[in-house]
């Protein structure tokens, strides 16, 4: 894989419209799911439907709130390995081996599936097309390509 003259390439991740878009809508999805019920169910239905709800708003504002913050920096190597700059990016697992972009990961016009696998974790990253430039964009989908045609 060509990424660049030389055998890494920095790539900054920034949240834009897509991500919160995509949040809101899987929020409301989810809320309108729980007002579908059918009328009494069971017992105290309504408490629990608002609780849920009340749930769901606390943590949808959350993610929002994250996300909206949540700039990432990652190194990517020609041999598909991964390395976040980012300090909060993996701070909640150890890691034991490199992280591997892998053949799982997937990609289209709009969004990057990423799976990326370290010691017994194997994570999924979504990347939109607007949380990172045109270039990076590209730089990505080959990543992606050469994991698959090498199956790593």
């Amino acid at each position: 894989m060509l990424l660049s003259n030389a055998s890494k390439y920095k790539i900054r991740i920034t949240p834009r419209v897509y991500r919160p878009a995509f949040i809101m809508i899987m929020g409301l999805v989810l809320i309108s799911s729980i007002w579908f019920w059918p009328p009494a169910t069971f017992p105290f239905q309504r408490p629990v439907q608002s609780v849920l709800t009340l749930l769901l708003i606390v943590q949808i504002s959350l993610q929002m709130k994250h996300r909206a913050r949540a700039v990432m920096e990652v190194t990517l190597f020609e041999d598909g390995r991964w390395v976040f700059h980012s300090a909060n990016a993996l701070s909640h697992v150890p890691i034991e081996e490199p992280l591997r972009l892998t053949s799982s990961s997937k990609a289209n016009s709009a969004l990057l599936w990423l799976h990326i696998r370290y010691a017994k974790y194997p994570k999924w990253f979504w990347i939109f097309s607007d949380e990172v430039s045109d270039e990076d964009y590209r730089k990505l989908c080959l990543a992606i390509r050469y994991c698959q045609q090498m199956r790593v």
